[in-house]
């Protein structure tokens, strides 16, 4: 347990920290995160601006994840927004409705299908069964979760443009609001979690707890903005936040940082 909390908290480190490495270039499948610093509350006068994000006092609350999907030179993404519902649009379109107040833009994280998922893809079904299960236990800037991932093969090689076309099935669909499985609407991470299943009808990122509080059980601003917006109350029990999706073993980042960390 210890070794995974370790591991656990260097994937919160990289997340927070700029991407050493120069613009990624972005394929189909993979995972854009948007966050903001923990403090930063909607159409307030003063906000902490996105570079002060560090990790430092759990400065990180993601937001939002969106699917990417690319064909030759255009980028597609495809979420679940209370302004568009289910939805696949421009990629410059998405960072248009994501500008801040201020003008500028969230810190993103680009994640993708780790090499062991990938390499996984060739192994039968048949191993499924086999694959090891293990906990995560974080308190994390979206949320204190606690999950259980299981290590099963992602599926065939083809599997990223499955689980993008299966994405792409479900567009039409709501917002869901009330954060309820199974009632005909989606938020942005059930909308992945639906999305990313494997041929043996098996999901890539289960279910966890949902707690909207940080390490130091605050709730950031923004949740209860957006929920006073909504008009409901913080949702409870079991379903997938942005946080718990990126602690996966399944995923691994390959830029974080403000702004655009991608190649155009």
């Amino acid at each position: 347990m210890r070794r995974i909390l370790f591991a656990l908290a260097v994937l919160l480190v990289a997340a927070c920290h700029p991407h050493p490495a120069g613009p990624v270039a972005l394929q189909t499948g993979d995972l854009l995160f948007t966050g903001l610093p923990m403090g930063y509350l909607p159409g307030a006068e003063h906000n902490p601006p996105v570079d002060s994000i560090t990790c430092a006092g759990d400065s990180l609350n993601l937001i939002h994840v969106s699917i990417l999907e690319v064909e030759g030179d255009s980028t597609w993404v495809i979420d679940a927004t209370l302004k568009r519902g289910v939805a696949r649009y421009p990629l410059a379109d998405f960072l248009t409705d994501f500008t801040l107040s201020e003008g500028g833009l969230p810190w993103f994280i680009v994640a993708r299908l780790s090499s062991s998922a990938a390499s996984a893809a060739s192994a039968s079904a048949d191993n499924a069964g086999c694959s090891a299960t293990f906990t995560v236990s974080s308190g994390n800037s979206a949320g204190s979760t606690s999950a259980s991932f299981s290590s099963a093969p992602a599926d065939a090689p083809d599997a990223l443009e499955r689980y993008v076309a299966r994405a792409r099935e479900l567009c039409g669909q709501p917002y869901d609001v009330a954060f309820k499985p199974d009632n005909g609407a989606l938020y942005c991470s059930e909308l992945v979690r639906e999305s990313y299943v494997t041929a043996a009808g098996d999901t890539l990122f289960p279910e966890a707890a949902i707690d909207w509080r940080n390490a130091a059980g605050e709730v950031a601003p923004y949740w209860t903005w957006l929920f006073n917006l909504i008009g409901a109350d913080l949702p409870s029990g079991s379903g997938t936040l942005p946080a718990s999706l990126l602690a996966s073993p399944q995923l691994q980042i390959l830029a974080s940082g403000p702004g655009v960390i991608w190649r155009p």
